[in-house]
């Protein structure tokens, strides 16, 4: 019985079932619409070609993004650094924890540069 459980315990953890640690990205609130993903230390360039908005990490860029973001799903207590401008000038949204944000009402379709971290 011992072995048994120990077997089903090592497929599980192998069988890439479990969240990865990240960010999810939504162009609509309540988690809808276009989606893209952010790893930790990773960091997207949504309008022009500047990292400089990007604080050292990882950076790739995603054109059609700009401005577009509504909502966000951070899996295993990542955190979701959105910023208005590529440069990382103007307003600044921190989402933490291991949730679902539903809607930015106070940075809806205002982020330019975004940046996830553990």
């Amino acid at each position: 019985m011992k072995m048994i459980f120990a077997a089903a315990a090592v497929a599980l953890v192998g069988s890439g079932t479990m969240a990865q640690a990240g960010c999810d990205f939504f162009e609509h609130n309540d988690l809808q619409g276009a989606v893209f993903a952010l790893k930790d230390g990773e960091c997207a360039v949504l309008s022009r070609n500047s990292t400089a908005g990007c604080e050292g990490l990882n950076a790739k860029v995603l054109e059609g993004w700009n401005d577009r973001i509504s909502s966000v799903r951070l899996n295993h207590n990542s955190t979701a650094i959105l910023k208005q401008h590529d440069d990382g000038s103007g307003a600044v949204k921190t989402v933490q924890g291991n949730r679902g944000v539903n809607s930015l009402p106070d940075f809806n379709d205002e982020a330019s540069v975004v940046l996830c971290r553990q």
